[in-house]
């Protein structure tokens, strides 16, 4: 009898902790902060962290690294059992949010890269832009993606799912989030989940969850490696020049500093000289300087 008393106990005991565990881990995933009385895998191709729970399964979708807060990832699921229960995080965006897409005069057959980082790429497809309209203030989409990569995640999630195929989800506006009806295309492929924002009725492009080595311009940072050597030397040097400017270092360095971008996407990880970004056209001068490049501006007038 007492066997059956200890065992009778474990029971009752596995049943208490199993659903005050899921209850516990739940109100800290709907409040932004990982759940604790979990077993916790990461698989690294597909960038989904799952943790398993005595009576519930949950993952999320990591954008950048496994410790950063769960505000930061998307695609979240909490399942109890067989009970699937959604989990809503406040993001930056407010319900209220009006999605603002401006229409090519004219339109190709070919998507454009519009936004990229090392998690997301972004393609626009007959649209010259895109900007958010919250509280009567209209932001630049790009610039709101630079700052908060997850708005986008805030974008599909105010659109309604109406399709996938084995390369891709399909998502439409029905709820007047956007100003002008628009598609998007999500790949669902193995290092491939990018993003195509296309106008409404739009079908689906041969270009369309291909791989494209097209980002370098917005992954790639500099790497100087002069580290101020001669920095105190006053002898200017013109590492660059156009139809109106001379473009100068201080000192000599233009052979110390490389464009870098890692590894990402099937692309390996890649390093230019200065010299040759500049001539091959990799980047312009003004993207450079965007990206921290410090160089003098000399006129030729």
């Amino acid at each position: 009898m007492n066997i059956l008393k200890l065992i009778r106990n474990v029971i009752l005991f596995v049943l208490f902790f199993g659903i005050f565990s899921a209850i516990f881990d739940y109100s800290r995933m709907v409040k932004g902060k990982l759940p604790i009385f979990n077993m916790s895998s990461y698989d690294s191709y597909k960038h989904i962290q799952s943790f398993k729970g005595i009576f519930y399964n949950a993952s999320r979708l990591v954008k950048v690294d496994i410790n950063e807060p769960l505000e930061k990832s998307s695609n979240l699921n909490f399942t109890v059992l067989i009970k699937k229960i959604n989990i809503s995080l406040d993001k930056d965006v407010s319900s209220n949010a009006v999605f603002k897409p401006v229409r090519s005069n004219s339109c190709s057959n070919i998507s454009n890269l519009y936004y990229a980082d090392l998690d997301k790429k972004i393609y626009s497809y007959c649209f010259d832009g895109f900007s958010i309209i919250n509280d009567s203030k209209e932001d630049d989409f790009f610039n709101s993606l630079k700052n908060d990569n997850s708005i986008i995640d805030k974008l599909i999630d105010n659109m309604t799912f109406s399709g996938y195929s084995n390369s891709f989800l399909v998502y439409r506006s029905t709820n007047g989030y956007s100003s002008t009806d628009i598609t998007i295309y999500k790949c669902n492929l193995e290092n491939n989940n990018d993003i195509y924002i296309v106008p409404s009725g739009t079908s689906y492009m041969s270009d369309f969850c291909t791989y494209k080595d097209d980002d370098f311009k917005f992954i790639s940072t500099i790497d100087d490696q002069s580290n101020d050597v001669g920095s105190n030397v006053n002898n200017p040097e013109v590492f660059y020049e156009d139809n109106l400017y001379y473009y100068t270092f201080d000192y000599p360095k233009k052979d110390k500093i490389f464009i870098v971008s890692p590894a990402v996407r099937l692309t390996p990880a890649r390093s230019f000289s200065l010299e040759d970004v500049l001539k091959l056209n990799l980047l312009t001068i003004d993207e450079l300087e965007e990206k921290g490049l410090k160089f003098n501006k000399v006129s030729k007038q």
